[in-house]
């Protein structure tokens, strides 16, 4: 199991609606979210995670706007 932490401040830092991720009852909840996945959501956000780990592997310039964008990719696909 791979788990991705981020702030609230990191993922909305150039995001306008302050209020995003309470549109999201993952994101507001304390209590433990499991969500199934079929298999080909599976491998997309599998490529995603990928992504995000190469990313963070090279430390290029723009690296926290990619994750960023990377995990926005994970939310808004349903």
């Amino acid at each position: 199991m791979d788990v991705i932490f981020f702030k609230d401040t990191f993922l909305l830092e150039r995001y306008a609606d302050l209020f995003f991720l309470f549109k999201y009852d993952f994101f507001g909840s304390g209590d433990l979210i499991v969500l199934p996945l079929k298999d080909a959501y599976f491998t997309k956000i599998n490529k995603i995670y990928e992504l995000i780990q190469l990313t963070q592997a090279s430390g290029c310039f723009h690296q926290e706007e990619l994750i960023r964008s990377y995990i926005f990719a994970l939310v808004y696909d349903p």
